[in-house]
């Protein structure tokens, strides 16, 4: 279970290895930082490759440049009240 703050993130590394290697999942929970409502989550990926010659990074999140690459959200058919600290799976 990984519990993701606002400004964390969960982090893979892919070096060489077979495809079959690629296909994870992972649960996560997240913790409110504040009392507020949830009507969605918003999903984007950061890609940095580091065996390259120059650092080759781009990212989908809404702080980063705009790619073509876009974030995805997915809107929650409930929308839910949390308070601070409440953890939601």
């Amino acid at each position: 279970v990984n519990i993701i703050g606002i400004n964390e993130q969960i982090s893979t590394i892919i070096f060489l290895g077979p495809v079959a290697d690629l296909a994870f999942s992972s649960k996560v929970t997240l913790k409110a930082n504040r009392d507020d409502y949830v009507h969605a989550l918003l999903c984007f990926f950061s890609c940095e490759f580091s065996k390259t010659k120059g650092r080759l990074r781009f990212s989908t999140g809404p702080a980063d440049e705009q790619t073509h690459w876009k974030h995805t959200i997915f809107y929650l058919k409930v929308l839910a009240q949390y308070r601070i600290f409440d953890r939601f799976y």
